[in-house]
């Protein structure tokens, strides 16, 4: 008998409102990042686990975890990646969104990732509401290179309230016949280009 009222007691609380709601808002940012993070989230759909106070889903083809604890707090773990804090659930449906919020202390701030190939610059990230620590993670994984001050100021089609978290992303300019393709990659993560 207590075996069983133990049991019955454990199923209820996992099926309590504070469960089901931190179920759905967990599912709706799994499924929004798979498709903003497509080269890293593989496979996509993965179905969604629970241990203890975590629910999250196992990404097989980058050996990644993300998971969400019952503080709303979202965390990202893999082979090479330590335990990384990402942000909270409540910035990540913000984001989805696209409801701006002010950079809590710890951000970004004058960090910025430089990411190149054949050593020509294509893209830059500063600012935002991304935690240092995540933001760096995230650029490490890009192999891209952890800069102190802001993006390097050279031809580029700046991309203003992103809604990848960052205060600017700067698409670098190597071929004219390129820029309308910047444009559309600034219009393609909801920024506006600025001056």
């Amino acid at each position: 008998m207590k075996k069983f009222f133990l049991i019955s007691v454990i199923l209820l609380s996992m099926t309590s409102p504070l469960h089901a709601d931190l179920l759905q808002d967990a599912n709706s940012v799994f499924d929004w990042a798979e498709q903003k993070w497509d080269d890293y989230l593989v496979p996509p759909n993965q179905p969604t686990l629970q241990y203890d106070v975590w629910y999250y889903r196992y990404y097989s083809g980058s050996g990644l975890y993300v998971g969400v604890n019952d503080k709303r707090e979202v965390y990202v773990v893999g082979t090479d990646l330590p335990l990384t804090f990402v942000a909270t659930l409540d910035q990540l449906l913000d984001m989805m969104a696209g409801t701006p919020h002010v950079a809590p202390a710890g951000t970004t701030g004058h960090k910025s990732c430089l990411r190149s190939v054949n050593g020509m610059k294509v893209i830059c990230t500063q600012g935002g509401n991304i935690p240092v620590d995540t933001a760096k993670s995230y650029c490490e994984a890009a192999n891209g290179e952890w800069i102190d001050g802001d993006c390097p100021d050279e031809p580029a089609v700046k991309c203003q309230n992103t809604n990848d978290g960052y205060d600017l992303v700067y698409f670098y300019e190597h071929n004219p016949a390129t820029h309308d393709n910047l444009l559309n990659s600034c219009a393609e993560i909801g920024g506006t280009v600025v001056h």
